[in-house]
């Protein structure tokens, strides 16, 4: 009886550690070009639009006058990041998870943005060239009704790995 207590106890401790040691972060990604994306919305310059996304999640474009921007939606709750400033997002966006075993559990959505500059001469951004915006990159943290936004990482030469060690953060907060 004795022995069967060990070996079950021995078994029990190589799957745990063989299940750790197999855990790995990675990435999925998925489009926001507007071919990819199914259009539900273009009335009175007004545009929306379901694209592909993982886990369960809505993911929509949506934009209006010069902003281009995403909802990401779980079971009617919506996370967005709206700057002030004309902005637009990126062509692709990042689904980060943890791989655990075969399965993929999914934590963290990242995604770019170029928010325009505004010309110091006459305090428009509308005739800067688009090669002057801003890059950000926007976490949100996924957990369902409980997503929520854990931060925006300003430009650097080491963005997207800032976006992912923040995305991978189990004990980062939400900021809203």
């Amino acid at each position: 009886m004795r022995s069967d207590l060990l070996l079950i106890g021995c078994v029990t401790l190589l799957a745990t550690a063989t299940a750790t040691a197999t855990t790995k972060m990675s990435s999925d990604y998925t489009s926001l070009k507007e071919e990819d994306c199914r259009t539900l919305n273009t009335d009175q310059d007004i545009y929306q639009a379901d694209c592909p996304s993982k886990h369960n999640y809505l993911l929509q474009a949506v934009g209006r006058d010069l902003r281009l921007g995403v909802n990401l939606i779980y079971n009617h709750h919506k996370v967005s990041y709206q700057p002030l400033p004309s902005f637009r997002v990126g062509e692709t966006v990042e689904w980060r998870y943890e791989k655990v075993g075969n399965l993929k559990k999914y934590h963290a959505f990242i995604y770019r943005i170029y928010t325009a500059q505004i010309d110091p001469l006459d305090g428009d951004a509308f005739y800067l060239s688009r090669e002057q915006d801003k890059q950000q990159l926007v976490v949100i943290r996924l957990n369902k009704e409980k997503s929520c936004l854990l931060g925006v990482i300003e430009p650097s030469k080491n963005m997207n790995r800032e976006a992912r060690k923040l995305a991978d953060n189990k004990l980062a907060e939400c900021i809203k």
